[in-house]
C-alpha cells in the first residue's frame, strides 16, 4: 500500500531540486561552473543545463552539485556542441513508491 501522497511526492522532489547549487562541465581542459533550470512536478524533477551560443566545442563529464559541494548526478558523456546552437543536457528523475517489508 502507498503512503505518500501526491504533495508528499512533490514535496521530496522539490526538496532534491532545493538541494542543488550549480552544475559543472569540462570544456577545453578546464571545469567550469555553469547555472540550471529546474522543472518540479509531482513526482518527478527535471534539471536543464543550457550551453548557449557563447560556448562551443567538445563538453563533458556534466555534473550536478549540492548545497554542501557534493557531486550528487554526473552525465559522463562528451558532447560536441557547435557554435550556432544551443545544447542542453536534461538530468530527470522520478520518484516511486514501493512497498519493502
Amino acid at each position: 500500500m502507498k503512503t505518500l501522497t501526491p504533495l508528499g511526492l512533490s514535496k521530496q522532489m522539490t526538496r532534491f531540486a532545493e538541494s542543488l547549487s550549480h552544475a559543472t562541465y569540462e570544456h577545453e581542459a578546464h571545469t567550469k561552473e555553469i547555472s540550471f533550470s529546474k522543472e518540479v512536478s509531482e513526482d518527478s524533477v527535471k534539471i536543464i543545463v543550457i550551453f548557449d551560443e557563447n560556448i562551443s566545442g567538445q563538453i563533458g563529464n556534466v555534473k550536478l552539485i549540492d548545497q554542501e559541494g557534493d557531486v550528487v548526478a554526473h552525465a559522463g558523456r562528451i558532447f560536441i556542441k557547435p557554435a550556432a546552437k544551443s545544447l542542453y543536457v536534461a538530468f530527470r528523475y522520478k520518484l516511486i513508491e514501493t512497498e519493502v517489508d
